[in-house]
């Protein structure tokens, strides 16, 4: 559909009587055209005000460590018998005989070597929506959010609680911020029940670990 000039003229002065009467700034685009789109105003937002927020986070850690030691000592030693005499000239002396029949000898060699090694990767993914409500309107008008869900099913509970810090300017149009875009992002998730109860270690097990943890 192309709409000519008259239409397009048409559909300008059938504005609202109320959206010309707001003063518009003189030399902007908005005062020399009658097809300006004016901008959106700046929201202000108020404690107990509601704010959906899309949870992506991703998160990965990988680390490789090797660690090779070898030590070798060899230890050596003899013992010689000393034995006291007078020269020809009856001045003492000291005369000392380290032979095979008469001089203990001791002898020790060790060797040590040890290697390890050890891997490490563990990749997480949470994907959610929450609505969170703002708890404190800071005096740079930074938002303090707080959300908690709460979700029972079959005696299994799952609790997630979401706090954080975000900005004004962040927040939508449709009244949702990212998760990536909130400082101070803190995600707690709790399981209770039977699920989580199975899934964990029992008490021999643990036991095991702990002794075999080298």
């Amino acid at each position: 559909m192309i709409r000519t000039n008259s239409s397009l003229l048409a559909i300008a002065l059938s504005r609202p009587s109320n959206y010309e009467k707001q003063p518009v700034a003189p030399g902007t685009i908005e005062a020399m055209s009658l097809f300006a789109v004016r901008s959106p105003e700046e929201r202000h937002f108020a404690r107990h005000d509601l704010i959906q927020i899309i949870v992506r986070e991703q998160s990965r850690a990988k680390s490789d460590s090797q660690l090779d030691t070898k030590k070798d000592y060899t230890l050596a030693a003899e013992v010689a018998w000393a034995n006291f005499s007078f020269d020809a000239f009856g001045q003492p002396g000291v005369a000392t005989t380290s032979g095979a029949h008469n001089a203990p000898v001791f002898e020790a060699i060790g060797k040590k070597k040890h290697k390890g090694e050890g891997d490490y990767d563990r990749t997480d993914e949470f994907t959610t929506r929450m609505t969170a409500e703002v708890i404190e309107v800071l005096p740079n008008g930074n938002l303090i959010l707080e959300a908690r869900t709460t979700i029972s099913s079959d005696k299994e509970k799952t609790c997630i609680k979401l706090t954080g810090i975000c900005r004004p300017e962040d927040i939508t149009s449709a009244n949702t911020v990212l998760s990536n875009q909130i400082h101070d992002l803190k995600i707690d998730k709790m399981n209770t029940g039977f699920v989580k109860d199975a899934a964990d270690k029992g008490i021999i097990a643990q036991v095991l670990d702990a002794i075999f943890a080298f």
